[in-house]
Protein backbone atom coordinates (compact mmCIF):
# COMPACT_ATOMS: atom_id res chain seq x y z
CA UNK A 1 0.00 0.00 0.00
CA UNK A 2 2.82 2.44 0.88
CA UNK A 3 4.53 1.65 -2.41
CA UNK A 4 1.32 2.48 -4.31
CA UNK A 5 0.93 5.67 -2.29
CA UNK A 6 4.46 6.65 -3.25
CA UNK A 7 3.61 6.13 -6.91
CA UNK A 8 0.56 8.38 -6.55
CA UNK A 9 2.74 11.10 -5.00
CA UNK A 10 5.27 10.67 -7.83
CA UNK A 11 2.61 11.01 -10.52
CA UNK A 12 1.21 14.12 -8.84
CA UNK A 13 4.74 15.56 -8.47
CA UNK A 14 4.67 15.63 -4.65
CA UNK A 15 8.17 14.21 -4.53
CA UNK A 16 8.97 14.65 -0.83
CA UNK A 17 5.88 12.66 0.11
CA UNK A 18 6.73 10.07 -2.55
CA UNK A 19 10.24 9.64 -1.16
CA UNK A 20 8.92 9.21 2.37
CA UNK A 21 6.35 6.62 1.30
CA UNK A 22 8.85 4.63 -0.75
CA UNK A 23 11.48 4.73 2.01
CA UNK A 24 8.94 3.46 4.53
CA UNK A 25 7.77 0.76 2.11
CA UNK A 26 11.39 -0.29 1.55
CA UNK A 27 11.96 -0.66 5.29
CA UNK A 28 8.87 -2.82 5.72
CA UNK A 29 9.79 -5.03 2.74
CA UNK A 30 13.29 -5.54 4.14
CA UNK A 31 11.90 -6.52 7.52
CA UNK A 32 9.57 -9.02 5.84
CA UNK A 33 12.23 -10.37 3.47
CA UNK A 34 10.12 -9.35 0.46
CA UNK A 35 12.73 -9.05 -2.30
CA UNK A 36 10.32 -8.04 -5.06
CA UNK A 37 8.78 -5.40 -2.81
CA UNK A 38 12.27 -4.10 -2.03
CA UNK A 39 13.17 -3.89 -5.72
CA UNK A 40 9.93 -2.07 -6.59
CA UNK A 41 10.36 0.43 -3.75
CA UNK A 42 14.02 1.03 -4.69
CA UNK A 43 13.11 1.52 -8.35
CA UNK A 44 10.42 4.06 -7.48
CA UNK A 45 12.73 5.78 -5.00
CA UNK A 46 15.37 6.07 -7.72
CA UNK A 47 12.88 7.82 -10.02
CA UNK A 48 11.88 10.26 -7.27
CA UNK A 49 15.51 11.03 -6.38
CA UNK A 50 16.27 11.72 -10.03
CA UNK A 51 13.40 14.17 -10.32
CA UNK A 52 14.59 16.09 -7.24
CA UNK A 53 18.17 16.18 -8.52
CA UNK A 54 19.59 13.74 -5.96
CA UNK A 55 21.49 11.92 -8.67
CA UNK A 56 23.90 9.93 -6.50
CA UNK A 57 21.16 8.42 -4.31
CA UNK A 58 19.04 7.89 -7.44
CA UNK A 59 21.78 5.85 -9.12
CA UNK A 60 22.35 3.85 -5.93
CA UNK A 61 18.66 3.00 -5.60
CA UNK A 62 18.30 2.04 -9.27
CA UNK A 63 21.47 -0.07 -9.16
CA UNK A 64 20.28 -1.95 -6.07
CA UNK A 65 16.87 -2.48 -7.68
CA UNK A 66 18.58 -3.78 -10.84
CA UNK A 67 20.61 -6.31 -8.85
CA UNK A 68 17.51 -7.65 -7.08
CA UNK A 69 15.46 -7.87 -10.27
CA UNK A 70 18.28 -9.86 -11.89
CA UNK A 71 18.50 -12.10 -8.83
CA UNK A 72 14.76 -12.78 -9.12
CA UNK A 73 14.87 -13.23 -12.89
CA UNK A 74 12.37 -10.38 -13.32
CA UNK A 75 13.15 -9.22 -16.85
CA UNK A 76 10.56 -6.44 -16.93
CA UNK A 77 11.84 -4.98 -13.66
CA UNK A 78 15.42 -5.32 -14.91
CA UNK A 79 14.62 -3.36 -18.07
CA UNK A 80 12.87 -0.59 -16.12
CA UNK A 81 15.80 -0.27 -13.71
CA UNK A 82 18.24 -0.11 -16.65
CA UNK A 83 16.21 2.72 -18.19
CA UNK A 84 16.15 4.67 -14.94
CA UNK A 85 19.88 4.20 -14.46
CA UNK A 86 20.49 5.36 -18.02
CA UNK A 87 18.50 8.53 -17.43
CA UNK A 88 20.66 9.39 -14.41
CA UNK A 89 23.85 8.69 -16.35
CA UNK A 90 22.75 11.01 -19.15
CA UNK A 91 22.66 13.79 -16.54
CA UNK A 92 25.96 12.95 -14.85
CA UNK A 93 27.82 12.86 -18.15
CA UNK A 94 28.27 9.08 -18.45
CA UNK A 95 26.85 9.11 -21.95
CA UNK A 96 28.31 5.84 -23.22
CA UNK A 97 26.92 4.02 -20.18
CA UNK A 98 23.57 5.75 -20.67
CA UNK A 99 23.44 4.48 -24.25
CA UNK A 100 24.44 0.98 -23.10
CA UNK A 101 21.67 0.96 -20.48
CA UNK A 102 19.08 2.12 -23.03
CA UNK A 103 20.14 -0.56 -25.53
CA UNK A 104 20.01 -3.27 -22.87
CA UNK A 105 16.53 -2.16 -21.82
CA UNK A 106 15.37 -2.00 -25.44
CA UNK A 107 16.58 -5.54 -26.09
CA UNK A 108 14.67 -6.87 -23.07
CA UNK A 109 11.45 -5.01 -23.94
CA UNK A 110 11.71 -6.36 -27.49
CA UNK A 111 12.25 -9.92 -26.26
CA UNK A 112 9.21 -9.81 -23.97
CA UNK A 113 7.03 -8.04 -26.53
CA UNK A 114 6.43 -4.70 -24.79
CA UNK A 115 6.02 -2.07 -27.55
CA UNK A 116 5.16 0.78 -25.16
CA UNK A 117 8.40 0.50 -23.25
CA UNK A 118 10.33 -0.19 -26.44
CA UNK A 119 9.29 3.29 -27.52
CA UNK A 120 10.42 4.85 -24.24
CA UNK A 121 13.76 3.06 -24.45
CA UNK A 122 14.19 4.29 -28.03
CA UNK A 123 13.56 7.87 -26.92
CA UNK A 124 16.16 7.56 -24.16
CA UNK A 125 18.58 5.95 -26.61
CA UNK A 126 18.09 8.97 -28.85
CA UNK A 127 19.06 11.35 -26.06
CA UNK A 128 22.20 9.36 -25.27
CA UNK A 129 23.19 9.32 -28.94
CA UNK A 130 22.61 13.07 -29.27
CA UNK A 131 24.77 13.81 -26.24
CA UNK A 132 27.57 11.86 -27.89
CA UNK A 133 27.27 13.91 -31.07
CA UNK A 134 25.47 11.26 -33.15
CA UNK A 135 22.68 13.46 -34.48
CA UNK A 136 21.78 11.09 -37.31
CA UNK A 137 21.51 8.14 -34.93
CA UNK A 138 19.55 10.21 -32.43
CA UNK A 139 17.08 11.24 -35.13
CA UNK A 140 16.64 7.61 -36.15
CA UNK A 141 15.90 6.55 -32.56
CA UNK A 142 13.42 9.37 -31.91
CA UNK A 143 11.63 8.83 -35.22
CA UNK A 144 11.28 5.12 -34.44
CA UNK A 145 9.91 6.02 -31.02
CA UNK A 146 7.49 8.55 -32.52
CA UNK A 147 6.13 6.01 -35.00
CA UNK A 148 5.51 3.51 -32.19
CA UNK A 149 3.82 6.13 -29.98
CA UNK A 150 1.48 7.19 -32.77
CA UNK A 151 0.62 3.56 -33.55
CA UNK A 152 -0.07 2.91 -29.85
CA UNK A 153 -2.01 6.15 -29.33
CA UNK A 154 0.40 7.22 -26.57
CA UNK A 155 0.05 11.01 -26.70
CA UNK A 156 2.51 11.72 -23.89
CA UNK A 157 5.20 9.63 -25.54
CA UNK A 158 4.39 11.27 -28.87
CA UNK A 159 4.98 14.71 -27.37
CA UNK A 160 8.27 13.57 -25.84
CA UNK A 161 9.56 12.26 -29.16
CA UNK A 162 8.47 15.42 -31.00
CA UNK A 163 10.20 17.58 -28.38
CA UNK A 164 13.47 15.66 -28.72
CA UNK A 165 13.29 15.89 -32.51
CA UNK A 166 12.80 19.63 -32.07
CA UNK A 167 16.08 19.85 -30.16
CA UNK A 168 17.80 18.05 -33.04
CA UNK A 169 16.30 20.52 -35.53
CA UNK A 170 17.77 23.36 -33.45
CA UNK A 171 21.20 21.76 -33.33
CA UNK A 172 21.13 21.45 -37.12
CA UNK A 173 20.17 25.11 -37.45
CA UNK A 174 16.61 24.54 -38.72
CA UNK A 175 14.87 27.08 -36.50
CA UNK A 176 11.49 26.93 -38.22
CA UNK A 177 11.22 23.14 -37.87
CA UNK A 178 12.43 23.36 -34.27
CA UNK A 179 9.77 25.92 -33.33
CA UNK A 180 7.04 23.93 -35.07
CA UNK A 181 8.06 20.78 -33.17
CA UNK A 182 8.14 22.46 -29.75
CA UNK A 183 4.79 24.17 -30.34
CA UNK A 184 3.26 20.79 -31.28
CA UNK A 185 4.72 19.26 -28.14
CA UNK A 186 3.40 22.08 -25.94
CA UNK A 187 -0.09 21.63 -27.39
CA UNK A 188 -0.13 17.92 -26.57
CA UNK A 189 1.35 18.41 -23.09
CA UNK A 190 -1.27 21.08 -22.38
CA UNK A 191 -4.05 18.71 -23.44
CA UNK A 192 -2.62 16.10 -21.05
CA UNK A 193 -2.02 18.69 -18.30
CA UNK A 194 1.61 17.60 -18.06
CA UNK A 195 3.41 20.43 -16.28
CA UNK A 196 6.79 18.74 -16.63
CA UNK A 197 6.36 18.30 -20.34
CA UNK A 198 5.12 21.86 -20.79
CA UNK A 199 8.10 23.15 -18.81
CA UNK A 200 10.61 21.27 -20.98
CA UNK A 201 9.07 22.26 -24.32
CA UNK A 202 8.44 25.85 -23.24
CA UNK A 203 12.04 26.19 -22.08
CA UNK A 204 13.20 25.03 -25.49
CA UNK A 205 10.86 27.57 -27.12
CA UNK A 206 12.51 30.21 -24.96
CA UNK A 207 15.91 29.21 -26.29
CA UNK A 208 14.64 29.36 -29.87
CA UNK A 209 13.08 32.79 -29.37
CA UNK A 210 16.32 34.10 -27.90
CA UNK A 211 18.26 32.78 -30.89
CA UNK A 212 15.78 34.59 -33.17
CA UNK A 213 16.35 37.84 -31.24
CA UNK A 214 12.90 37.83 -29.63
CA UNK A 215 14.11 38.55 -26.10
CA UNK A 216 10.69 39.51 -24.77
CA UNK A 217 9.13 36.27 -25.99
CA UNK A 218 12.13 34.31 -24.73
CA UNK A 219 11.84 35.85 -21.28
CA UNK A 220 8.14 35.01 -21.06
CA UNK A 221 8.72 31.38 -22.09
CA UNK A 222 11.68 30.86 -19.77
CA UNK A 223 9.92 32.46 -16.80
CA UNK A 224 6.97 30.12 -17.36
CA UNK A 225 9.26 27.08 -17.57
CA UNK A 226 11.12 28.16 -14.42
CA UNK A 227 7.84 28.51 -12.52
CA UNK A 228 6.66 25.05 -13.57
CA UNK A 229 9.96 23.43 -12.63
CA UNK A 230 9.96 25.18 -9.25
CA UNK A 231 6.39 24.08 -8.63
CA UNK A 232 7.33 20.49 -9.48
CA UNK A 233 10.54 20.54 -7.45
CA UNK A 234 12.49 19.46 -10.56
CA UNK A 235 15.96 20.80 -9.75
CA UNK A 236 17.69 19.57 -12.90
CA UNK A 237 15.07 21.39 -14.96
CA UNK A 238 15.56 24.53 -12.88
CA UNK A 239 19.31 24.25 -13.42
CA UNK A 240 19.02 24.19 -17.19
CA UNK A 241 16.64 27.15 -17.17
CA UNK A 242 19.03 29.17 -14.95
CA UNK A 243 21.64 28.88 -17.70
CA UNK A 244 19.14 29.82 -20.41
CA UNK A 245 18.01 32.89 -18.46
CA UNK A 246 21.65 33.83 -17.88
CA UNK A 247 22.19 33.80 -21.64
CA UNK A 248 19.08 35.91 -22.11
CA UNK A 249 20.34 38.55 -19.65
CA UNK A 250 23.72 38.52 -21.37
CA UNK A 251 22.12 39.13 -24.78
CA UNK A 252 20.20 42.04 -23.22
CA UNK A 253 23.51 43.38 -21.80
CA UNK A 254 22.19 42.97 -18.24
CA UNK A 255 25.57 41.85 -16.99
CA UNK A 256 24.93 41.83 -13.25
CA UNK A 257 21.74 39.82 -13.67
CA UNK A 258 23.45 37.46 -16.11
CA UNK A 259 26.35 36.90 -13.72
CA UNK A 260 24.02 36.26 -10.78
CA UNK A 261 21.99 33.75 -12.77
CA UNK A 262 25.09 31.91 -13.99
CA UNK A 263 26.42 31.77 -10.43
CA UNK A 264 23.15 30.16 -9.35
CA UNK A 265 23.47 27.64 -12.18
CA UNK A 266 27.11 26.91 -11.36
CA UNK A 267 26.39 26.29 -7.69
CA UNK A 268 23.41 24.05 -8.44
CA UNK A 269 25.26 22.14 -11.19
CA UNK A 270 28.09 21.32 -8.79
CA UNK A 271 25.67 20.37 -6.03
CA UNK A 272 23.71 18.02 -8.31
CA UNK A 273 26.72 16.72 -10.22
CA UNK A 274 25.66 17.75 -13.75
CA UNK A 275 28.92 18.55 -15.60
CA UNK A 276 27.41 19.70 -18.88
CA UNK A 277 25.38 22.42 -17.18
CA UNK A 278 28.40 23.32 -15.02
CA UNK A 279 30.38 23.89 -18.23
CA UNK A 280 27.60 26.06 -19.68
CA UNK A 281 27.52 28.16 -16.50
CA UNK A 282 31.31 28.62 -16.58
CA UNK A 283 31.15 29.68 -20.24
CA UNK A 284 28.41 32.18 -19.42
CA UNK A 285 30.42 33.64 -16.55
CA UNK A 286 33.42 33.90 -18.87
CA UNK A 287 31.36 35.94 -21.32
CA UNK A 288 30.25 38.19 -18.48
CA UNK A 289 33.85 38.75 -17.34
CA UNK A 290 34.97 39.51 -20.88
CA UNK A 291 32.14 42.03 -21.30
CA UNK A 292 33.21 43.67 -18.03
CA UNK A 293 36.78 44.05 -19.32
CA UNK A 294 38.36 41.27 -17.23
CA UNK A 295 39.98 39.00 -19.84
CA UNK A 296 42.20 37.10 -17.40
CA UNK A 297 39.24 35.99 -15.29
CA UNK A 298 37.36 35.10 -18.47
CA UNK A 299 40.28 32.96 -19.67
CA UNK A 300 40.37 31.04 -16.37
CA UNK A 301 36.65 30.33 -16.55
CA UNK A 302 36.86 29.23 -20.18
CA UNK A 303 39.75 26.94 -19.32
CA UNK A 304 37.66 25.26 -16.58
CA UNK A 305 34.72 24.86 -18.99
CA UNK A 306 37.04 23.42 -21.66
CA UNK A 307 38.28 20.78 -19.24
CA UNK A 308 34.71 19.69 -18.56
CA UNK A 309 33.86 19.56 -22.26
CA UNK A 310 36.97 17.50 -22.96
CA UNK A 311 35.95 15.07 -20.24
CA UNK A 312 32.50 14.80 -21.84
CA UNK A 313 33.97 14.60 -25.34
CA UNK A 314 32.78 18.02 -26.61
CA UNK A 315 29.41 16.56 -27.47
CA UNK A 316 26.15 18.14 -28.54
CA UNK A 317 23.64 19.36 -25.95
Amino acid sequence: MLNQLGIVHYLTATYDEAARAQTEALGICRENGDLLGQANALADLGMVRRMTGDLGPSAEASTEALEIYRQLGDRYGEANALRDLGLVRSLTGDYAESEHNAREALAIYTSIGDPVHQAYALNELGVARRLQGDLEGATESHEQALAKYIELGDRFGEANAIRHLGVLHRLRGDQAAAVEAQERAVTIYAELESRGGMAAATAELGVLRRLDGNLVGARSALDSAAAWYAELGDRTGQLEVHNHIGALHLDAVELDRASNRYELALSLARELGVPLQEAHALEGLARCELALGRPEQAADLRSAAKMLHERLGNRHT
